[in-house]
């Protein structure tokens, strides 16, 4: 959208994008706030790929949507595949309904495309409340598998 840039993260903006998460998925089911440790550690892991990890920026240089993408090579070397996973993709309040979604998403897929990538794969709650579905569904992802989760409160 007008005004907005996107660029890949930086581990120096860790807070930030700890808040951007949080603001993005509170209203999720299953919710758990991430901490700056958590953030941290997973800069460490030697999967993170920083190249697929991106940020929409507004106009006043707030973090306002985040696309990060993930490629396990060691399963596609297995499966013989060349698939990449948007793992996460979110939109910070106050700036949902602007278009974010889409664009970084199609940032996110254009990065697993320039990774090698020939299938983008990702993952919804059906019941997801900012119709995701329709997002995914209108530029070109289709249903592959669907899970079903059951729950029995004991006591």
């Amino acid at each position: 959208p007008q005004g907005f840039t996107s660029r890949p993260t930086t581990a120096d903006e860790a807070v930030a994008w700890v808040e951007l998460f949080n603001q993005s998925f509170v209203d999720h089911w299953h919710f758990t706030p991430m901490t700056l440790e958590d953030r941290q550690h997973r800069l460490t892991y030697p999967t993170y790929q920083p190249e697929l990890d991106w940020a929409a920026v507004a106009p006043d240089s707030t973090l306002a949507g985040f696309c990060k993408g993930h490629i396990d090579h060691d399963d596609n070397a297995h499966k013989l595949r060349n698939e990449g996973w948007i793992g996460i993709l979110g939109t910070r309040r106050g700036y949902r309904r602007l278009g974010l979604a889409r664009a970084m998403l199609l940032q996110g897929l254009h990065q697993l495309h320039l990774a090698g990538m020939d299938t983008a794969l990702l993952g919804v709650d059906s019941q997801n409340p900012n119709q995701a579905m329709g997002l995914y569904e209108s530029v070109g992802f289709t249903v592959k598998e669907t899970h079903l989760s059951y729950q029995k409160i004991l006591g």
